[in-house]
C-alpha cells in the first residue's frame, strides 16, 4: 500500500503568477527573474545574536558548522540560490525557474569579503513541483577536472522533523543586489526564529494543506529566493527553499518545511508552463539511464524523505571515484547507497549501523557497498566498533569482494565490554570497481560507525568535502576550522586553521587510517596567517592514549612544508592533533601519510 494512502492528490493546472500571492505576515515578493528586484541590502545588521544579517565569512572561525553550509551553498544564474543535496544534485525554489542555467560557489580568504575565489557549474533541470509546492532539483555536470560539484563543495541533508514555533533557524544567500554598499553576490547569513507553522494565503503552500506555511523573522528581500534554511542545532536543511519574503526587506521570510514539500511535493504530468520549464526533463533525464514516467505524481512516492530521482539516480551512478571516502552513517543520502540483507539496519540518528544475527552458523553478508566506484591499488579501511554480543573473539568481517568472493579483508577484533573500538588495516583491490563488504560468522550484534575508505597514496589536502568532514576540535568537541585558505591560490581551496591552545588540541582526526604495526612519515605545509609575528606549534600521534610522534614547527607567513619522524603506532586507534602552544593562529594544508 502506498504510503501517501489518505493524501489527496492536488487539482493543479492553475498558474499562479509572481508577485500576486495573498498577504500572509509579511509582504510576499517574487524575485524579478533577472534579479531587478526593489531592493537592496545596504549593511549588515543585528538586532541581537539570534537576530542579524552579517557576512558569512565573518563566521568562518567562530562557528565552523556554518562554514560547511556556506561552502555548499550557491547563487543561481545571479539572481536566486540554492544548495547542493547530493554530489550533482541542486535544490532551489522552483519559481526561480527550471531551464538550463549555472551555479556559482563562492569561498572567501582570510574570513573577509575583501578577497574570494569562485567557480561556476553548468545545471540542468530535472524535475519540480510548480506550481503546487515551490522544489526544483537541478543535476549539476562535473568541472573541467572532472570533480562533481557536491563532492568538492559539500552537501546537506534534511531535517524532516516538524520546525516548532520559536526554534532557532540560519539561512546562507548571496546578495543578489546591483546596488548597496555590500558588493553583488556576497554569502550572507542571516539567523532567527520560526514564528509561525500555520501560515495561511501562500501560494506555495499545497492545494491539499494550506495552511502549512513556514513564517519566519529572518531577513529577507529580493534576490534571495531559493536560499535554504537550517536547524541551528545541527546544521540540517528544516525549512525549504526560500518562496517568498519582505517586498522592501525586512526581517520576515516564508517557504514550507521540509517535511511538508516531501510529504505533499507533487510533479503534475499535464503541467508544463513555458517560462518554467517542465515539471520533469524528459530528455535529461533519459539520457541519465532513468525512466522519466517514474516521476510524475508524488516526488517522494515511499515516504523515505528522499526525493525519488535524487535516489534512484545516486543508485544508478554511484560515488564518483577518488582517493578518499567518508562513508559515515550520518547522512540519509549516503546510506541510501548501502545494500542491507536482513541482519543490518542503519540508524542516521546515532550514527551507525547495527549487524544482528541473533542464530546461524558460520559466515554472513550483512551490508555491502558495490558504488564506490574504486579504481584498482592499495587501501587503508577504517572503522570503529561497539559489541553488544558476539559469539566469537573476532566475529566481524569487513574487506573487498567481487561478487560473493572475497579480494581481501580483515575479521577484527571485537571484544564485549571494551565500548568503541577502532580497526585499521590495509588491503589491496586487485581490479576497478569492487565491493566493501561487512559481515558476520557465528551470532554477533555489533554497531559500526565513521567507516572511511583511503588510497594509501592520498593526501589530506582538505579539497574535497569527504576530507574535510571528519576534522575537530579535541578540546570542545566541535568541529575544526577548515577554512578556504590553502595553499593554492586562484581557486577554491582549503586548509585547517590552528588557534593556540594550553589545556588541549584545538584540530584532531581519529580517521586518518594508520594501521597498527606500520612505519610512517608524515609531512605537511603550514604557514602563519599574520604577516607580522610569530608562531610555535606542534603536530602528534596518540595511538591506543600514549604519544607516538610529535614535532614542533615554527611557520613564517610564507608557505613551508615539515616532516616528521618515522613512527610506528602500536594501535588502530590514532589521533593526529595539531595545536599553537604560542603566538598567531596557523593554517595547515596537504598532510602526507607515507609507509615507510
Amino acid at each position: 500500500m502506498s504510503k501517501h494512502f489518505f493524501r489527496t492528490a492536488p487539482l493543479l493546472g492553475i498558474l499562479v503568477t509572481t508577485g500576486c500571492a495573498a498577504t500572509a505576515g509579511v509582504d510576499e515578493l517574487d524575485d524579478e527573474p533577472v534579479g531587478e528586484a526593489e531592493s537592496a541590502l545596504a549593511t549588515e545588521m543585528t538586532l541581537g545574536p539570534n537576530q542579524r544579517i552579517v557576512n558569512a565569512a565573518s563566521l568562518y572561525t567562530t562557528n565552523p558548522d556554518v562554514a560547511v553550509s556556506q561552502f555548499a551553498e550557491a547563487s543561481l544564474g545571479g539572481y536566486c540560490n540554492g544548495v547542493m543535496i547530493g554530489p550533482n544534485v541542486f535544490f532551489s525554489a522552483a519559481h526561480c525557474g527550471g531551464g538550463p542555467t549555472s551555479i556559482t560557489f563562492r569561498t572567501y580568504r582570510n574570513g573577509s569579503t575583501a578577497a574570494s575565489d569562485t567557480e561556476a557549474f553548468t545545471c540542468d533541470a530535472m524535475e519540480q513541483t510548480f506550481n503546487d509546492t515551490d522544489g526544483v532539483l537541478f543535476f549539476c555536470w562535473p568541472n573541467a577536472a572532472g570533480e562533481n560539484p557536491g563532492d568538492k563543495y559539500g552537501y546537506v541533508d534534511f531535517d524532516v522533523s516538524p520546525p516548532a514555533v520559536g526554534q532557532q533557524i540560519y539561512s546562507i544567500s548571496a546578495n543578489n543586489q546591483q546596488n548597496g554598499s555590500l558588493p553583488f553576490d556576497t554569502r550572507m547569513y542571516a539567523n532567527g526564529q520560526v514564528m509561525s507553522i500555520t501560515g495561511a494565503g501562500h501560494w506555495f503552500t499545497p492545494a491539499s494543506a494550506p495552511n502549512t506555511g513556514v513564517e519566519m523573522n529572518v531577513w529577507g528581500e529580493g534576490g534571495m529566493s531559493g536560499s535554504p534554511h537550517f536547524n541551528a542545532a545541527n546544521g540540517k536543511m528544516i525549512i525549504a527553499p526560500l518562496s517568498t519574503a519582505c517586498s522592501g526587506g525586512c526581517w520576515g521570510r516564508n517557504a514550507l518545511s521540509m517535511r511538508d514539500l516531501l510529504y505533499w511535493g507533487y510533479v503534475n504530468p499535464s503541467f508544463d508552463p513555458a517560462a518554467q520549464g517542465p515539471t520533469v526533463n524528459v530528455s535529461l533525464v533519459t539520457s541519465l539511464g532513468l525512466t522519466p514516467a517514474n516521476y510524475y505524481g508524488w516526488a517522494d512516492k515511499e515516504l523515505d524523505w528522499e526525493f525519488d530521482i535524487q535516489r534512484d539516480l545516486e543508485r544508478l551512478r554511484g560515488e564518483a571515484r577518488r582517493d578518499w571516502y567518508n562513508l559515515g552513517f550520518d547522512s540519509q543520502r549516503r546510506n541510501a547507497l548501502w545494500d542491507l540483507t536482513a541482519l543490518a539496519t542503519l540508524d542516521v540518528t546515532n550514527r551507525w549501523a547495527r549487524i544482528n544475527r541473533t542464530t546461524g552458523a558460520g559466515y554472513a553478508d550483512a551490508l555491502s557497498h558495490g558504488k564506490l566506484n574504486l579504481a584498482a591499488g592499495s587501501y587503508r579501511i577504517t572503522l570503529m566498533t561497539y559489541t553488544q554480543a558476539s559469539q566469537y573473539a573476532s566475529s566481524l568481517w569487513v574487506g573487498l569482494k567481487s561478487g560473493t568472493t572475497s579480494l581481501g579483508g580483515e575479521y577484527v577484533a571485537n571484544t564485549v565490554g571494551s565500548g568503541w573500538q577502532t580497526h585499521t588495516f590495509e588491503v589491496n583491490a586487485p581490479s576497478d570497481g569492487l565491493t566493501l563488504g561487512l559481515g558476520v560468522f557465528g551470532t554477533a550484534d555489533i554497531l559500526v560507525s565513521a567507516p572511511s575508505v583511503v588510497k594509501s597514496t592520498a593526501v589530506m589536502n582538505f579539497d574535497t568535502f569527504d576530507k574535510r568532514t571528519n576534522w575537530r576540535n579535541d578540546v570542545d568537541g566541535s568541529r575544526a576550522q577548515v577554512v578556504p585558505d590553502g595553499r593554492v591560490m586562484g581557486t577554491p581551496n582549503w586548509a585547517v586553521r590552528v588557534t593556540q591552545s594550553a589545556t588541549g588540541y584545538p584540530v584532531r582526526n581519529r580517521q586518518l587510517a594508520l594501521a597498527a604495526g606500520r612505519p610512517y612519515q608524515i609531512c605537511f605545509d603550514a604557514r602563519r596567517t599574520t604577516a607580522s609575528g610569530s608562531s610555535q606549534a606542534e603536530l602528534r600521534v596518540v595511538s591506543g592514549g600514549a604519544q607516538v610522534m610529535w614535532t614542533s614547527f615554527s611557520p613564517s607567513s610564507a608557505w613551508s612544508t615539515t616532516c616528521s619522524a618515522t613512527f610506528t603506532p602500536p594501535s588502530d586507534d590514532n589521533n593526529l592533533q595539531i595545536r599553537v602552544s604560542t603566538g598567531d593562529p596557523v593554517l595547515v594544508d596537504n598532510i602526507a601519510i607515507t609507509a615507510m
